[in-house]
């Protein structure tokens, strides 16, 4: 009996330990046992274009500085091919319709975003296989907080002096992806302290309806990963988020004191 009392006590003891010690884990990481999970930060942005109608409201925003400006950026046609996630519609699509003439110059403007020096930018793009006709984005950003000036005439780029992604920049037939395709950019430039927006410029040349370039493209699961506090800004950070430094809880510490007394409650019986 008293060796069957030993066993139990010590199978007690050992789960008031593990409780202990896995509540502790898990409020250094941020836990909350039966609580709400962390939050996401709001500083982060992404999109998916489930339905472009709402981007205006959500802070994005277009201007079609095209020759003789004509259809804008509208809802991807699964006809054509259809989105990288989510319902067969839930991209952005812009095509050779931008202008009537032969110059095509149509922005789509990101919300303001705290454009640090450790974000990460990432999305999707693609055109229609074996295209004849050949496509081209630009991915520029700005550091003048919510302003939105792309200028006003087809080769203006405003205040998006900072070209950070080109895809097919020399027009090639078959140079732009005809299956989705993920690009990436890390800011590394960016003042620490400056907002701005992140532009799409679908811009192509001897474009439009009678012109030799210009299709059809996708655009598809935008994201934004803010980098604020990797590194104390500038140039030259690491990247990544700040690493916990894992520390007891106060339920832990509770739980680990009643393990210890248990334990003592042991030794004493031993030596009755």
């Amino acid at each position: 009996m008293k060796q069957a009392w030993k066993l139990s006590t010590v199978v007690a003891v050992c789960a008031l330990l593990a409780t202990g010690l896995a509540w502790a884990d898990n409020s250094a990481k941020g836990g909350n046992f039966g609580g709400p999970a962390p939050m996401a930060d709001p500083d982060d942005l992404t999109e998916g274009f489930d339905d472009i109608l709402t981007l205006t409201g959500a802070g994005w925003y277009e201007q079609n500085n095209s020759d003789s400006p004509d259809g804008g950026y509208f809802q991807g046609n699964d006809a054509v091919f259809p989105a990288h996630a989510g319902a067969a519609t839930a991209y952005l699509g812009v095509n050779y319709a931008s202008t009537a003439g032969s110059l095509i110059s149509n922005w789509m403007l990101t919300p303001e975003l705290p454009l640090n020096n450790c974000g990460t930018l990432s999305f999707y793009t693609s055109t229609v296989a074996a295209s004849a006709w050949p496509d081209r984005l630009e991915v520029r950003y700005s550091q003048t907080g919510a302003a939105t000036n792309v200028g006003a005439a087809y080769a203006d780029v405003g205040d998006f002096t900072n070209l950070i992604i080109e895809v097919n920049p020399g027009l090639a037939v078959a140079g732009y992806p005809e299956a989705w395709t993920e690009f990436t950019y890390d800011f590394s430039g960016a003042s620490p302290a400056a907002t701005g927006r992140i532009a799409f410029r679908y811009y192509v040349d001897d474009a439009g309806p009678a012109g030799n370039n210009s299709n059809y493209i996708g655009i598809d699961t935008f994201n934004y990963i803010d980098g604020s506090g990797c590194g104390g800004g500038g140039g030259g950070g690491t990247g990544g988020a700040a690493i916990p430094v894992p520390t007891l809880s106060s339920t832990g510490i509770v739980m680990m004191m009643l393990a210890l007394i248990a334990i003592s409650v042991v030794l004493i019986r031993r030596r009755m």
